[in-house]
C-alpha cells in the first residue's frame, strides 16, 4: 500500500527539516582530544604489559608500538603469528618502518577489545 502524495510530501518535509548535528570547533576539539587520550592510554598500558614480559619496546608517541627481537627469525615468526590471527602489524623494512630489518615488528594500537584479545594466553604475547 502506498502513501498518498500529500502524505509523502509531509513526510519528506519532516525528514528534511530535521536539523543536522551541531558541530562547532570546540566540539570537534573535544572529540579528537578524547580519542587521542584513549589511544595514548591503551598504548601505554600495552607497552607496560609487553615490558613486564621482557619484550624490547621502543618509546612511542603514535598509535603503534615498535618491538625489537634478538634476530630476524624471531621477529618474522612473531609477525607471522600476529598476522595469521588478524592483528595489524608491519614487519621489517615496510612503508612505515623504512630502514629496519626483520627483527623489528610494529603493532598498531587497536580498540580496547582488540588489545585485550592480544593479551590472552592463546596468543604469542601471554
Amino acid at each position: 500500500m502506498s502513501l498518498p502524495a500529500a502524505a509523502k510530501l509531509a513526510f519528506s518535509r519532516r525528514v528534511l527539516l530535521v536539523p543536522p548535528p551541531r558541530w562547532n570547533l570546540w566540539n570537534l576539539f573535544s572529540y579528537f582530544t578524547e580519542i587521542r587520550n584513549d589511544i595514548n592510554q591503551r598504548r601505554e598500558e600495552f607497552i607496560k604489559f609487553l615490558q613486564d614480559r621482557n619484550f624490547s619496546v621502543f618509546p612511542s608517541r603514535i598509535n603503534a608500538m615498535l618491538l625489537k627481537f634478538d634476530d630476524e627469525d624471531a621477529g618474522t615468526k612473531f609477525a607471522n603469528y600476529l598476522l595469521q590471527n588478524s592483528f595489524i602489524v608491519t614487519h621489517g623494512n615496510g612503508n612505515s618502518n623504512l630502514g629496519l630489518d626483520k627483527s623489528f615488528v610494529r603493532i598498531a594500537v587497536g580498540t580496547k577489545d582488540q588489545m585485550e584479545k592480544l593479551k590472552k594466553p592463546k596468543n604469542a604475547l601471554a
